[in-house]
């Protein structure tokens, strides 16, 4: 009977770790060359329904950004299907512009 117990188990993680989604949503600009790229985790909860999973690319930018992605990966899967769906974190990539050369410089 044990031996059964623990299949089902098994079958409820996998089901659990099956039904989550995986997504990539990446918005580019080709207007400039790439210089660095930064990562960070937007913190959202109850599946993505609290959380406004926003963030300033100012912050990380001096000149614009030309690419950013947000995601979810091994980890951020795994931390959804421990916590329940209670924590749901993403993966966002900010790749900024090679600054502007100054005038004089």
């Amino acid at each position: 009977m044990r031996r059964v117990r623990g299949w089902r188990a098994w079958a409820v993680a996998a089901a659990a770790w099956a039904t989550t989604a995986c997504f990539r949503a990446t918005f580019e600009s080709a207007r400039a060359p790439d210089n660095e790229t930064h990562r960070i985790w937007i913190d959202e909860y109850f599946y993505g329904l609290i959380g406004s999973g926003e963030f300033d690319t100012r912050f990380f930018c001096e000149a614009p950004a030309v690419r950013i992605g947000v995601r979810q990966n091994a980890a951020t899967v795994t931390l959804t299907v421990l916590t329940l769906g209670i924590y749901t974190p993403r993966v966002a990539e900010i790749t900024c512009a090679a600054p502007s050369p100054r005038p004089g410089s």
